[in-house]
């Protein structure tokens, strides 16, 4: 071992004394070095032709870059193993990974094979593909990344969906990295945001009121919502109105963002078909996409709601919901229901 290490530490890089240890105290089979170049690794092998073995390796290319990496994920390594860290690499991992052969190998005394018998047959890995369309997820995380300079924003996301079918064609999360060097990026950038993070939706939950609202029976036809006073007071408490002062119909106080009619909506609607409503659209569970660690969001149950949850909730206050549940939310409008 101590003149093996001698002459084959230099060439791998590595310390004498570590390598020698490993060679005398190390199971009968000891790894060597991984991921070595080929000409290093025959000089080494011909230092020891009956005792080095030259086991080929594998590497995962990402030809795209960090195009959709949040989503596609990275692979790290265990001894001669590539194996799922993130992403679908890790949710896939077992697919996509394939099963070993089993063989049982009989020699004798001075090691050489008598017989070879073949105990259980491997697999290949299977590929997995995406609903993602490059070219739109391209187009999407350029968007996302002319946002993030112009707002200096720390993140953002982006979904695109078939609303006809519920397909994901687009899912971006900036900012990204590039995995096939997954750990020189932050681990936060590893996050899918999308479907992993969740956050209060604001004025984008008013179609949603008004699909309540609809629904309960509780607006008329033609009916007006007067938005002329810039808010209105809720428990005690005064809410603004950006919206310009008017008389609007229920679809005109969705299209201008007007809080007040879109509180005056809700207030109609009973707490639990309020609550109902939300859930009929998907918010509070997963919406079940493949994929780790999808966000539930939080929507609290009437029970503990106060006398501003009503308003709080046609504001998009109170609850959170991750950009995939909304997306798909508005899909389901879309889709005509």
């Amino acid at each position: 071992p101590d003149l093996f290490a001698g002459v084959a530490a230099p060439l791998l890089g590595t310390p004498k004394r570590a390598l020698a240890r490993r060679l005398r105290e190390g199971p009968r089979s000891v790894l060597v070095a991984k991921r070595v170049p080929r000409e290093v690794a025959e000089e080494i092998r011909q230092l020891a032709l009956r005792a080095v073995l030259l086991v080929p390796d594998f590497a995962r290319i990402y030809p795209q870059g960090s195009l959709a990496a949040p989503v596609v994920g990275f692979v790290g390594r265990e001894e001669l193993n590539t194996v799922g860290r993130a992403g679908l690499e890790y949710h896939y991992d077992a697919y996509l990974a394939g099963e070993p052969e089993q063989y049982l190998v009989v020699t004798d005394a001075v090691e050489r094979q008598i017989r070879l018998e073949r105990r259980q047959r491997g697999r290949a890995g299977f590929d997995l593909e995406l609903s993602i369309n490059a070219r739109l997820q391209a187009r999407c995380e350029a968007a996302l990344a002319g946002a993030l300079e112009n707002h200096d924003a720390k993140a953002a996301s982006a979904v695109v969906v078939d609303p006809s079918t519920g397909r994901v064609l687009a899912l971006a999360s900036l900012p990204s990295f590039d995995p096939s060097k997954a750990g020189e990026s932050p681990s936060s950038n590893w996050r899918l945001r999308p479907v992993q993070n969740a956050l209060e939706p604001g004025s984008t939950v008013k179609p949603v009121i008004a699909a309540a609202a609809l629904a309960g029976g509780v607006v008329r036809d033609n009916e007006l919502f007067d938005c002329t006073e810039r808010g209105t007071r809720v428990a005690g408490h005064w809410v603004r109105d950006h919206a310009d002062p008017g008389m609007y119909s229920l679809d005109e106080v969705v299209v201008y963002s007007a809080n007040v009619g879109i509180i005056a909506a809700a207030a109609r609607v009973p707490d639990p078909q309020l609550w109902n409503a939300f859930s009929a659209f998907g918010f509070g569970r997963r919406s079940g996409i493949d994929f780790p660690a999808e966000a539930r969001g939080l929507m609290p149950e009437t029970r503990t709601w106060s006398k501003m949850s009503s308003a709080g909730f046609a504001l998009g206050q109170e609850l959170t919901v991750s950009p995939l549940q909304m997306a798909m939310a508005y899909a389901a409008i879309a889709s005509g229901g």
